[in-house]
């Protein structure tokens, strides 16, 4: 959502998203607006060309003019929201969900604490994960490539 009068943009990502591209942005006349990003409200860090997203509010600012009228800038505050992961524990499962974005309901990630082996003697475990990552536990790291995680202190690592 575009606010001309406060000189705001604001919208929300999925929380699938880790950089937002600074390619995404067009304006009305594309080839007549030249525009700088920056990182900071001083305008003196500027971002070459993508936003790395965490979860909540990311905020940047756009700096935009005419190309025929470069003393004439304007300043827009960005603010780009990416919906936070919850982690949710029940005995040997572990499962990340984005709440407040399209996969509200999607599970993530799953952190199985067994091998794939197990994983797949449970009764609709395939279906249940079908469009989620699983993770298996493995206390030391594995040889192989793949998708592993151990305990460090209490919280679930990713190997």
């Amino acid at each position: 959502m575009i606010d001309n009068e406060k000189k705001t943009v604001t919208f929300s990502v999925s929380g699938d998203e880790e950089k937002f591209s600074l390619s995404n942005i067009s304006f009305r006349n594309n080839s007549e607006i030249v525009f700088l990003a920056y990182s900071d409200k001083d305008l003196s860090e500027e971002i070459e060309n993508e936003v790395t997203l965490s979860a909540g509010e990311n905020i940047f600012y756009i700096v935009a003019w005419h190309k025929d009228a470069p003393s004439e800038k304007v300043t827009y505050t960005v603010t780009a929201t990416k919906p936070a992961e919850h982690v949710h524990s029940f005995g040997e499962w572990t499962v990340v969900t984005h709440i407040g974005s399209a996969h509200e309901y999607a599970i993530a990630e799953i952190y199985y604490e067994g091998n794939e082996s197990g994983w797949n003697t449970i009764t609709g475990a395939i279906a249940f994960g079908e469009n989620s990552t699983i993770y298996y536990y493995s206390e030391s790291q594995p040889a192989q490539t793949g998708n592993y995680w151990h305990y460090v202190g209490q919280s679930v690592v990713k190997w």
